[in-house]
């Protein structure tokens, strides 16, 4: 990658020309500092590439040595085992590292006399922190210079191939060291690393349909006046709503002299009971739980404390609806009550990404943003009443900030 020279330079010894060389120096450096740092990064970039291409080349070196050495299935060896001296393992094929006088007492992947050798690949969903799926959770011992590793977190792939001799400090994502490793070498060297642009590709399309559902005053309990203390009839048990609901419950005379219980389940699925709940008089009463309106996923008791007055009933109101990014970068709606939404599966913070919703007679019902939400002038845009409109969501940090734009407006 060529850099463009610079110009004389001026000199104090010729003031007749000092000026004019000086203003054309000054003016070539911006691009010499440009056209420098795009060669530094080249090389940068060249010698990752060099040091990933080395690791491999030793990683397939070791593989053809140690197929020309295969003794077979571990469990079937005895006696004793000279290098180079390759077995079969918990179906992975390891190559030994050192001489064993009695080949029983080392057991491939407890071990560390045994190095797995091959192609698998080591599959996590997190970098660090040591739980379960992390990949510093991968026990460094059976590791050997070469292995390749793959991290799926969120809209995030990684590739990462280890290095037994390596000490650099641990630096999430790029340098990754196993938590038993202790003071020994050995880490995983990022390769590379970007979105899972295809899973949020626009032709991957998740469809809600007609959801939430129209409002239901009676979806749960039909018209019924209980003669004492007990629970209400419910239409299924338990009753399952299409999405999560708020559940209301009517009379059609004065039942404010008795409390309704509701034991139900919340929109991430846990049991829940709700507040006693004062009847209803003149106007439907909206469940809550510690006074906030609750969203249940199901429903599958309703207690009333005495005898009811009126026909009772027990319906769903607004709906919650999800928009899971691993489901579909787009996704379509046509809602027949009022909800709220919520997202899922936001990619890693400091990387963009955008999903896309594409909703029919969005105006004709009350939609209610989550927190994170952002939108111009902080107001609701103005959907179509009768058409289709498209509004689109962008995080630039894991979801903690989403703006909303509306993108177009009835759609024809």
């Amino acid at each position: 990658m060529p850099i463009t020279p610079l110009p004389e330079a001026p000199s104090r010894s010729t003031p007749a020309t000092f000026s004019d060389l000086a203003d054309a120096f000054l003016g070539a450096l911006e691009t010499f500092v440009t056209e420098a740092n795009a060669l530094a990064e080249n090389v940068n970039t060249k010698e990752a590439t060099v040091v990933a291409d080395t690791v491999l080349t030793e990683a397939a070196a070791a593989v053809a040595l140690a197929a020309a050495n295969y003794k077979g299935t571990w469990s079937d060896q005895s006696g004793a085992a000279t290098v180079p001296y390759a077995v079969s393992h918990l179906d992975q094929y390891w190559q030994l590292t050192e001489n064993l006088a009695d080949v029983t007492t080392k057991t491939p992947g407890t071990d560390p006399e045994w190095i797995v050798i091959g192609t698998n690949v080591v599959q996590a969903t997190g970098f660090t922190g040591g739980a379960a799926g992390d990949l510093d959770a991968t026990s460094y011992i059976g590791l050997s210079t070469g292995r390749v590793a793959r991290v799926v977190s969120g809209t995030l792939m990684c590739w990462y191939v280890y290095n037994s001799t390596s000490s650099t400090a641990e630096n999430s994502p790029h340098v990754i060291a196993p938590d038993d490793i202790g003071a020994n070498p050995g880490r995983w060297l990022l390769l590379g690393m970007g979105p899972l642009t295809v899973t949020y590709m626009a032709d991957k399309v998740k469809a809600h349909g007609t959801e939430p559902t129209a409002a239901d005053a009676d979806a749960i309990a039909t018209a019924q006046t209980p003669g004492g203390a007990g629970n209400l009839t419910l239409t299924a048990s338990p009753y399952t709503p299409d999405v999560p609901r708020k559940i209301t419950i009517t009379s059609d005379a004065d039942d404010s002299g008795v409390t309704f219980t509701i034991t139900y389940k919340d929109e991430n699925g846990d049991a829940q009971t709700s507040d006693a709940m004062t009847g209803p008089s003149s106007a439907a009463i909206t469940v809550q739980k510690g006074g906030v309106d609750i969203w249940a996923s199901e429903v599958s008791q309703i207690a009333i404390s005495g005898a009811g007055t009126g026909n009772i009933t027990a319906g769903i109101s607004d709906g919650l609806v999800t928009f899971d990014l691993g489901d579909g970068g787009v996704h379509t709606i046509t809602p027949a009550a009022d909800f709220t939404y919520r997202f899922a599966n936001w990619p890693a913070s400091g990387w963009e990404i955008g999903m896309s919703l594409v909703i029919t007679n969005g105006g004709a019902v009350d939609i209610t943003d989550p927190v994170e939400v952002d939108q111009e002038d902080g107001e609701q845009p103005t959907l179509t009443d009768s058409g289709r409109d498209r509004l689109v969501f962008a995080t630039l940090d894991g979801g903690t900030t989403v703006d909303k734009m509306l993108a177009a407006v009835n759609l024809s």
